[in-house]
């Protein structure tokens, strides 16, 4: 396992990762697939998909063709379906990891697990859950855990066992509406999902982070639409704008009228104008993308006239299981409204932004969130800048943490009270403009992987 997905997986199981690693934003870089000279492919379906679940860290696409029973494994390298997965049930319930996929049937009430690398069935067992079952989420670049989402409450699982494991808290959380259940999102790396309630009002905007061997939650009595994490869980975007971690929105006027999404890569978030309808109203154009980055929000390009999302959405497939942006395979991929089809663009940030006449400075990596007592943080700052010559100073940090040119260290004393600590570090370019870069990083002394919850 290469050292970024081993931190991953290390993080997402409740241990202590190497801070050193790589962040999320080293996942895997993806290769791009031949393009003709237009840059768009379009490839069908066997069938009208009724889900796409992300797994692979962004490799693989996956498409519940439930009128064949079967997943369809698109790999976005070789842009084209490698493999078909056989179910035995019609209810099925789907998330994806690094390595594995789980899958729910509700019909039979089994739980089992698939290897991506090997795509073989690993693993089946009877899911002792009473009453209804309504959503299952999971990181797409991590080991686990696996949110399931029951009437009574969220349940974890080991995606590794299929068995529940407990986070040290109450497990009877977001219990659903008796007629409409939560819907849930996980980030990318695993560590925050978030959950709303469509039909009934206010939706309830909630969000759970994982913290070592517990989670802490937050949530606010109002609506903002779907809800779902960042690919590091630092936002939590939806159809109304941006929060942050503390709920609190962010940039409102910038993102007005859009509907936000998460980018396969935790440095950008995307924005969606003019898929319908909206607030009532069905656009008279064609839905445009726009792409901005995570850290200080800036809007770097917009993609006109995405004609395959005009129209309406079926509840079967939302809008975050229609748009996939991956920046180190410079490849966008959506899925058209009659849900039959995926069209695949080729789309460079760097390429567009030397082509623009934008004098952009912005962070493009992401630093890891939390690190354990005695350990290194180790954060390699990569940067863009039109102008060049970037210049990055630490303003604030813990005592004991230095920069030198584009890493910043911090030897974590032994001793050291756990909570929260905050950093902020300021670029300039050679154009003089300057732009902020701040992050929390949550220091622990406790290393516990979550328990398996008693036998009564």
């Amino acid at each position: 396992m290469k050292p970024a997905m081993m931190a991953l997986a290390m993080v997402a199981l409740g241990c202590a990762a190497p801070s050193s690693a790589p962040s999320l934003a080293a996942a895997p870089h993806l290769k791009a697939p031949e393009f003709p000279e237009s840059g768009l492919i379009r490839k069908k379906l066997p069938a009208p998909t009724t889900s796409v679940t992300v797994a692979g860290g962004g490799r693989y696409l996956v498409f519940h063709l439930a009128k064949h029973r079967k997943l369809a494994i698109f790999d976005v390298t070789q842009a084209k379906i490698t493999k078909y997965l056989p179910m035995g049930g019609d209810d099925l319930l789907i998330a994806g990891g690094m390595h594995h996929l789980v899958v729910v049937s509700r019909d039979h009430r089994v739980i089992q697990r698939w290897d991506l690398k090997t795509f073989q069935k690993g693993l089946t067992l009877a899911l002792d859950e009473p009453g209804q079952i309504d959503q299952l989420a999971m990181g797409y670049a991590s080991a686990g855990p696996v949110m399931l989402n029951t009437r009574k409450g969220l349940r974890f699982y080991d995606p590794q066992t299929l068995k529940r494991v407990s986070y040290s808290e109450p497990d009877n959380l977001w219990g659903s509406h008796p007629q409409y259940p939560a819907i849930i999102r996980a980030s990318a790396d695993g560590m925050a999902f978030t959950a709303w309630v469509p039909r009934i009002s206010p939706n309830g905007i909630r969000l759970l982070t994982l913290e070592g061997n517990k989670y802490s939650m937050r949530s606010q009595h109002a609506s903002a639409g779907y809800l779902i994490p960042s690919a590091d869980g630092s936002l939590v975007l939806t159809s109304s704008g941006v929060y942050s971690q503390e709920l609190v929105k962010l940039n409102k006027n910038r993102f007005d009228g859009l509907r936000c999404l998460p980018a396969l890569h935790p440095a950008y978030i995307l924005g969606v104008k003019g898929v319908g309808p909206y607030y009532g109203q069905t656009p008279k154009t064609h839905p445009t993308l726009s792409i901005f980055t995570a850290n200080d929000r800036q809007l770097l390009t917009t993609i006109p006239d995405l004609e395959e999302l005009t129209g309406t959405f079926g509840r079967s497939v939302p809008l975050d299981q229609r748009v996939f942006f991956l920046p180190t395979a410079n490849l966008l991929i959506t899925l058209p409204t009659t849900n039959d089809e995926i069209v695949l663009r080729k789309l460079s940030i760097v390429d567009i932004l030397q082509k623009s006449s934008i004098d952009y400075l912005f962070v493009e990596s992401v630093p890891a969130r939390a690190i354990a007592a005695s350990e290194t943080f180790t954060y390699d700052i990569a940067t863009r800048s039109a102008r060049g010559k970037v210049r990055i100073s630490l303003d604030s940090g813990p005592e004991g943490m230095k920069l030198k040119r584009n890493r910043l260290t911090w030897k974590v004393p032994t001793d050291i009270e756990p909570g929260p600590t905050s950093v902020i570090l300021t670029l300039t370019d050679a154009s003089g403009q300057e732009v902020f870069h701040s992050f929390t990083l949550k220091v622990s002394n406790d290393d516990a992987r979550p328990k398996a919850p008693e036998q009564k």
